[in-house]
């Protein structure tokens, strides 16, 4: 683990120049962030609709419950996953807007 350093500001200390022992907290709580890992990739918001299925495997559609959801939707893409080295790798296999040219109207 890597040490993590910082600087006391200024602003952070009295006439004396010296800092409160309640700026503490604040530091350990930057110190704590800096140690979390973040993935740092690009989000899009998606809905994966199933991870490891524990559904019968003889089960239609409409025996499967989906909590109903309100949202905008520009486009329906069709990903498979595969796990990589770095990571998880997602491969898009199927778009709504490949099924169109013409406009919006077909989908």
């Amino acid at each position: 683990m890597k040490p993590y350093i910082r600087k006391v500001q200024y602003y952070e200390t009295d006439m004396m120049g010296r800092t409160h022992h309640a700026n503490y907290i604040h530091w350990m709580e930057e110190a704590r962030m800096d140690f979390i890992p973040f993935d740092r990739k690009a989000f899009k918001p998606h809905i994966t609709l199933m991870r490891k299925p524990s559904i019968p495997v003889n089960a239609t559609i409409s025996e499967i419950k989906i909590p109903a959801a309100t949202m905008l939707v520009e486009d329906v893409c069709l990903y498979r996953s595969d796990r990589g080295k770095n990571g998880m790798v997602y491969t898009i296999i199927g778009s709504s807007k490949e099924r169109s040219v013409e406009g919006e109207d077909e989908l």
